[in-house]
């Protein structure tokens, strides 16, 4: 069976045997046609799959953490146990040692040698679940960021290497014991998904699970003996001479013994290393469509448009809003996305093309397609903060979905249509901008701008000279100012 297959095979059982439904919460459009897709598990999959973050956000009880944990333990062939000891857990007096792991001291006081017992969550190669995350402070959000992001958890002189691993984060809603989490710690997730109530089907489903019992009796080896060769790991490690550890595989007995509870219960088979391997080369060497269905050019002229200004050069969040201007100041700008967010768009959302590739292969598709990309945006502006003002037009109308996605839906959905008005224009525009790039010589830059100026039928002003400030394009705006920027510098830098 091919990797990708069985990823299927499991995608199916979370949904079909557990509580969590297809239940066609969004819809992705490929080729003319409309597939429904539940955003939680589609995301949860893929983001293993390029070793992304995801943050859940709920209200209580609807599976924010139960999701990441189950589709852990069935794609990577681990029981439940394993993966609840990689689980940390939030709480506003948690402390680094908590999240990092502690100083053995023993080994301190005795040799005077300063070791760490690692926590589970960094010591083994599984993937890290993060309840209620925002429970604690602000800073040591950033720390456990830090460490899975860069590979490296380090305390004191100590320091452990770590696999590129997905991060599944969840959050309650802002009540008295969740503060929110600030915009420079949402910008490090890739997307922001919601779990909530799916509907009578979700309502019957959970009803056998939870009656029936089947995580607990399905997913659990309930076998001491078993889970005594992990602590045998956490003690070779410990007693090690070593400064400088690499992560541990899961002892392969334990591994075997839920190999052989799964077979028994018809459930899919998990990756194994060499496949997961294969299956993210696949997932790396799937091309993007051309011509119109070419999401690099969408997300260019998207990202373009929030982060750019005409009153300020660039969208910058210690700027005045578009709202809080004169209505003169702001008549160049209000006709784009930037007046929607209070921050620019940080080059993480490229993330999302790196997600629309695993989905494109999930869904048997050669390319990954506009369409595919267009989709999941959403559920990655969903991270962004919005404008009162937006926040209150959409507020004021009948929508399905959280707030957030609600914004960014129509975000996006305003976006498409500018593009698609200017699609050709704004095409040749990325186009001219790579094909300058690329040129090494002064002489041959200066051809591709005025190549550019004429095919992009940028109007002259009085004296006959091409009129920049006339473009109301941002995106031809920004190329052919930077452009011309380039070579007033005659191509010199510091």
């Amino acid at each position: 069976m091919e990797p990708i297959e069985k990823i299927r095979k499991i995608k199916e059982a979370i949904t079909n045997k557990y509580f969590f439904v297809d239940n066609f919460a969004d819809v992705i459009k490929i080729k003319g046609k409309s597939y429904g897709f539940n955003p939680s598990v589609l995301l949860t999959i893929a983001a293993d799959l390029v070793g992304g973050r995801v943050l859940y956000k709920g209200d209580y009880g609807f599976g924010k953490t139960t999701l990441p944990k189950i589709y852990s333990s069935l794609s990577r062939g681990i029981p439940m146990e394993v993966v609840q000891l990689a689980t940390l857990q939030g709480h506003p007096e948690v402390s680094k040692f908590d999240l990092l792991g502690v100083p053995h001291l023993g080994k301190l006081s005795k040799e005077g040698k300063e070791r760490i017992i690692w926590s589970f969550a960094h010591l083994f190669d599984v993937p890290v679940v993060f309840d209620e995350f925002a429970r604690i402070p602000e800073g040591k959000q950033g720390i456990v960021l830090s460490a899975i992001e860069e590979g490296v958890v380090k305390l004191g002189n100590n320091i452990l290497y770590t696999n590129g691993r997905p991060l599944y984060a969840t959050a309650n809603f802002i009540d008295d014991g969740n503060s929110e989490i600030i915009p420079p710690i949402l910008d490090r997730f890739d997307f922001l998904v919601f779990r909530e109530f799916e509907g009578l089907a979700s309502n019957l489903k959970a009803q056998e699970a939870v009656q029936e019992k089947r995580i607990r009796n399905d997913l659990y080896l309930n076998n001491s003996d078993s889970l005594l060769k992990l602590v045998e790991v956490v003690k070779e490690s410990v007693d090690s001479d070593r400064v400088v550890e690499s992560q541990k595989n899961v002892p392969k007995s334990i591994l075997k013994d839920f190999s052989g509870r799964i077979k028994s219960l018809g459930l899919p088979e998990p990756l194994s290393l060499e496949e997961r391997a294969e299956l993210i080369e696949q997932i790396k060497s799937v091309p993007f469509a051309e011509g119109p269905e070419n999401p690099e050019f969408f997300l260019h002229y998207l990202v373009t448009e929030i982060n750019s200004s005409r009153k300020f050069g660039v969208k910058r969040s210690e700027d005045p809003l578009l709202s809080e201007l004169s209505e003169e100041d702001e008549l160049r700008d209000k006709a784009f996305a930037s007046k929607y967010v209070k921050y620019p768009v940080s080059p993480r959302i490229w993330r999302a093309l790196d997600y629309a590739k695993a989905i494109a292969l999930y869904s048997g598709e050669n390319k990954v397609t506009l369409g595919i990309v267009k989709a999941i945006l959403p559920y990655a502006l969903a991270l962004s903060t919005f404008t009162d003002d937006f926040r209150g037009v959409v507020e004021s109308n009948h929508r399905e979905d959280p707030i957030q996605v609600a914004c960014a839906k129509k975000l996006v959905n305003e976006v498409e249509e500018r593009y698609n008005n200017d699609g050709p224009v704004i095409r040749d525009a990325v186009r001219y901008s790579l094909l300058f790039d690329s040129k090494k010589s002064l002489r041959d830059k200066k051809a591709v701008f005025d190549k550019a100026l004429t095919e992009l039928e940028i109007p002259k002003g009085k004296d006959n000279s091409f009129d920049l400030e006339s473009i109301e394009n941002p995106v031809v705006y920004d190329v052919l100012v930077r452009m011309k920027k380039e070579l007033d510098c005659n191509g010199n830098y510091l």
